[in-house]
């Protein structure tokens, strides 16, 4: 057990179900459980001065702070300038031994206060920020932030082996990694089948055929061919209930929700907290995961897919969703889509896939749910970063 006191540099929304924020969660519960002293340092929004706070098991420093990469370059550059001289006082104060840092623009401003610093990649947020067509200067900024993050982190934790290769390619730095995809904690799983039949009763759809979308509504995760896919599905098989799990507004998308028949009786769009989730998503009979060809889906490790599978869900995804194609693919949980997801075929392939779920599903729901734990499971990735912190950390404060 160590008595090293690590400080977890994370900013951004608190609201919702993100995966920033679940990684950032996951985090501190990792060191907590390999013995470490962990303490959060989170800039979340000025906007949200009054507003929702985030419940933290550990102990937590909320700073509400102006953008730091909205309204304008002058703004985002002064709020990294006030988090820093922020983080300076913290790490005094707590007498703190490491920082790891929630993505590069928080390794960004953790770097160079003479205590070592690890970042936790989640993403090629460089592309992200293209996809979204954000402006010139935001790219560059986040370039900045990424480019330092690189240089100055004495170890990295990345969500997948091709994240890694592909910041070491692009900036040329060489920082030892540990390989952490985005996992689920399984014990909170336990008793899916049981909650199954409960979540299918409480919605009134004991004799429907469930189909899921699970998440947030960013252009990234593919909703408009999400729901047209999920539209052909239900004109040819009326059986079919789609549940909508999403804390992003969705009003924009009610049209598209409405063709599929009357809600509540057709389909139900929720709103849900994690444990919420939890309790509901088992009564789903297929999860949706589609993503677009991109450098951002390349490197991805979705949470969703570990959610779906834990829950007993079998997972319909693309080609291009991270590595869940090739979990799904290896486990026989799930359809692997190649090609376009609006093809007149791809309806009837995803039904045909579905009614074999539902001539087997307590099977698929097992076998689902065993590849969770194999591919998943956060304490997986707790073993990997522990070995990280143990080398470096070592190494570091000698």
């Amino acid at each position: 057990m160590s008595n090293l006191r690590c400080l977890i540099i994370a900013h951004g929304e608190e609201r919702g179900h993100s995966g920033y924020k679940q990684r950032a969660l996951a985090m501190a519960q990792h060191l907590e459980e390999l013995g470490y002293r962990p303490v959060v340092l989170w800039f979340s929004r000025l906007v949200g001065l009054f507003g929702y706070r985030l419940q933290w098991q550990t102990a937590c420093i909320n700073i509400p702070m102006p953008p730091f990469c909205s309204v304008h370059i002058a703004v985002c550059r002064v709020t990294r300038f006030l988090s820093r001289l922020l983080t300076r006082i913290v790490i005094v104060l707590f007498h703190i031994d490491v920082a790891v840092a929630e993505g590069a623009t928080a390794a960004a401003i953790g770097a160079r206060h003479g205590i070592p610093v690890i970042c936790d990649f989640q993403g090629d947020i460089v592309e992200e920020l293209k996809l979204v067509s954000a402006s010139q200067w935001q790219v560059r900024l986040v370039q900045e932030d990424e480019l330092l993050a690189c240089r100055e982190a004495v170890g990295w934790v990345c969500v997948s082996d091709a994240l890694a290769q592909v910041l070491r390619g692009r900036h040329g730095a060489a920082a030892p990694a540990a390989v952490v995809p985005c996992g689920v904690d399984i014990r909170k799983f336990a008793g899916y089948e049981e909650r199954r039949e409960r979540a299918r009763a409480r919605l009134g759809v004991s004799d429907r055929w469930v189909v899921c979308y699970l998440g947030g509504l960013h252009k990234y995760q593919q909703i408009p061919r999400t729901l047209s896919l999920v539209g052909a599905m239900r004109a040819r098989e009326p059986r079919l209930f789609f549940l909508f799990l999403t804390q992003d507004a969705s009003d924009s998308y009610a049209p598209e929700l409405s063709v599929l028949g009357d809600e509540g009786r057709d389909y139900a769009r929720l709103a849900l907290t994690h444990s919420e989730v939890v309790e509901l998503l088992p009564a789903a009979d297929l999860g949706l995961l589609l993503r677009a060809p991109s450098p951002v889906n390349y490197v991805s490790s979705p949470t969703k897919c570990g959610e779906y599978l834990a829950s007993g869900v079998p997972v319909l995804t693309t080609a291009h969703a991270g590595d869940a194609p090739r979990i799904v693919s290896e486990t026989n949980t799930g359809l692997v889509l190649h090609g376009e997801t609006d093809a007149p075929d791809v309806a009837e392939l995803a039904l045909s896939f579905l009614q074999t779920i539902m001539a087997n599903r307590a099977d698929v729901a097992t076998r689902s749910h065993l590849a969770a734990r194999r591919y998943h499971d956060s304490l997986r990735g707790r073993e990997n970063l522990g070995s990280l912190f143990r080398e470096l950390i070592a190494g570091s404060l000698r």
